[in-house]
């Protein structure tokens, strides 16, 4: 046989060996995909309240201090990372009155207390996680400055020199 069959042959075995009957998935199939698909996504919601540490006004039922399914769920998350490191909690105060935040934030201790927590080891903050941060108004005034100190940057060993105090013929911007 010469080469060009042979290699022929092969491959018609290799293809042979590896086709297998396709079948219509079962109802068991499905829901296993499902299970799996649900349990990544379920994971990924986890880490997501995991790095922000964060109650948000959406968690409770429209001006009330009950929490609605959501932020039950979430809570109970957030309650087993507290157990585990306790810490900073961000407590988003949208436009609620004071006493409705008040009566929010009792709600959440509540729960913490229910869930093992130890609410002492917990501090309750309000706010964003993160911070507020800084609108871009004030980042542009802030970059704008004259008293920019002279800073050097280069890439590749070409250095550029950006704008010095006073210089406004060489702005980067």
């Amino acid at each position: 046989m010469n080469s060009a069959r042979w290699t022929l042959l092969m491959f018609a075995i290799l293809l042979a060996s590896g086709c297998k009957e396709w079948s219509k998935p079962t109802v068991a199939d499905d829901q296993r995909d499902r299970r799996v698909v649900v349990s990544l996504i379920d994971e990924q919601a986890a880490q997501a309240i995991q790095r922000q540490r964060a109650i948000y006004p959406f968690y409770f039922i429209t001006g009330t201090a009950e929490l609605n399914d959501l932020g039950r769920r979430d809570l109970i998350v957030l309650a087993d990372i507290q157990r585990q490191s306790p810490g900073v909690v961000h407590v988003y105060r949208d436009r609620e009155a004071p006493g409705l935040h008040a009566a929010r934030l009792r709600a959440i201790r509540e729960f913490f207390e229910n869930e093992g927590v130890p609410v002492g080891r917990v501090r309750f903050d309000e706010g964003w996680p993160g911070g507020d941060g800084e609108g871009a108004e004030a980042v542009v005034h802030t970059l704008m400055k004259p008293e920019m100190e002279p800073v050097t940057v280069g890439i590749a060993g070409a250095p550029m020199a950006l704008p010095q105090s006073g210089d406004t013929n060489n702005k980067p911007y």
